[in-house]
């Protein structure tokens, strides 16, 4: 099971959009230190299956369902998508590493 939260964080006249899933696990995990974590790398799976579904046209999920709806309110398009950053919750991003990664991919 999962949760799926999505706001609009404010600061100094910019704005950031963003769609936090919570992995909370089955009902015989939660009472684990672990609950809902698949190891390395699953919440990139998450939303890599998820566009996969919505490429190929296959039956969404409900976590997915949510996902999209969070994009609707937030009125982004998944098609228009130009740069996405999945992370998990116990990884630390430098402030300035999401601009120089942006201006790398804008450069290739």
């Amino acid at each position: 099971a999962a949760f799926v939260y999505h706001g609009i964080h404010k600061k100094g006249g910019r704005e950031l959009k963003y769609i936090v899933i919570v992995k909370c696990g089955t009902a015989d995990e939660r009472t684990s230190p672990r609950a809902g974590n698949r190891g390395k790398r699953d919440s990139q799976l998450i939303i890599a299956g998820l566009f996969n579904r919505l490429h190929y046209s296959r039956r969404l999920s409900e976590l997915d369902l949510a996902i999209c709806r969070a994009f609707q309110d937030l009125n982004l398009s998944v098609n228009a998508l130009k740069y996405l950053m999945a992370i998990d919750a116990d990884t630390r991003v430098h402030p300035d590493s999401t601009s120089h990664m942006i201006y790398s991919m804008e450069k290739d």
